[in-house]
């Protein structure tokens, strides 16, 4: 199994990469990184170096994209970049995993694709463009919804773990 993980160039949560990293490497998973820059750093000094440009991000190559929160899907405006809403699209039409942790959550909404789909928001911008697109606001920590995984942080990532592994297919 592989998984994808977007996460901005600069200003992602590095606590929640590392958790994700972590459950998918217990289980096995292959996971890359995926970013619009080569080298990419977290709010808290982390450096990953992309596995691959987010551009070549294929349903077809993956079995999970796992969106990463942190300030700079808001500073950089990732949730309004149309290569990556398609790729958001495609994992969708394929029925595979989209996991969004908190205000990444902003990336499936502008995808269109919580339509009548529960999401997680974890602020008030995301909780606008959730409802500006038709999906329903939750303020639990965790929204399972068919293919849709919306959760608050990384924090609720590692709590849920079971849960996101499960619809995920391996546990």
């Amino acid at each position: 199994m592989r998984a994808a993980l977007f996460i901005p160039q600069k200003d992602f949560n590095d606590e929640t990469v590392s958790i994700l990293r972590l459950i998918f490497s217990k289980w096995s998973i292959h996971c890359d990184i995926a970013s619009y820059g080569a080298t990419c750093i977290g709010m808290h000094g982390a450096v990953y170096k992309a596995d691959l440009n987010a551009s070549k991000l294929s349903a077809s190559n993956y079995d999970v994209i796992a969106l990463v929160d942190g300030e700079g899907v808001d500073n950089q405006k990732v949730y309004d970049y149309r290569p990556l809403l398609d790729v958001i699209n495609y994992f969708n039409d394929a029925r595979k995993p989209i996991i969004g942790v908190g205000n990444a959550v902003k990336i499936p909404a502008r995808a269109n694709i919580v339509r009548g789909r529960k999401a997680v928001a974890s602020d008030e911008e995301t909780r606008r463009l959730i409802t500006l697109f038709y999906g329903v606001p939750s303020k639990n920590s965790i929204e399972v919804f068919e293919n849709l995984i919306t959760v608050r942080d990384a924090k609720a990532v590692e709590n849920s773990a079971e849960l996101i592994l499960q619809r995920m297919g391996v546990s």
